[in-house]
C-alpha cells in the first residue's frame, strides 16, 4: 500500500485493511468508551471525542484518522 499523506484523508483502501486487523480488544475498548459516555449524558460528538482517545491510549500507532473509522466501525456494525 502507498504511503498515505495526511493532507488526503482516509482512503478506502484502509478502511478495509483496517476492517480485517481489528482485533477484539480494541472493539472492547471502543464499545466500553462509547457505553460510558452515552451512560454520562454526552451527545454524540462527545462520545465520539471519548471513544477516540480511549483508541489513541490502546493504539498509539494508529492516527487520527484510522482511529475515527475504528470507532465508526465498531458504532456502525
Amino acid at each position: 500500500m502507498p504511503p498515505r499523506h495526511p493532507a488526503r484523508g482516509f482512503s478506502f483502501a484502509a478502511g478495509c485493511a483496517l476492517i480485517t486487523r481489528m482485533d477484539p480488544d480494541l472493539e472492547k475498548i471502543i464499545r466500553q468508551a462509547l457505553e460510558d459516555a452515552q451512560a454520562a449524558g454526552k451527545d454524540h460528538i462527545n462520545q465520539t471525542w471519548l471513544a477516540l482517545q480511549a483508541v489513541q491510549r490502546a493504539r498509539p500507532d494508529m492516527n487520527p484518522s484510522e482511529a475515527l473509522a475504528a470507532v465508526n466501525l465498531v458504532r456502525y456494525k
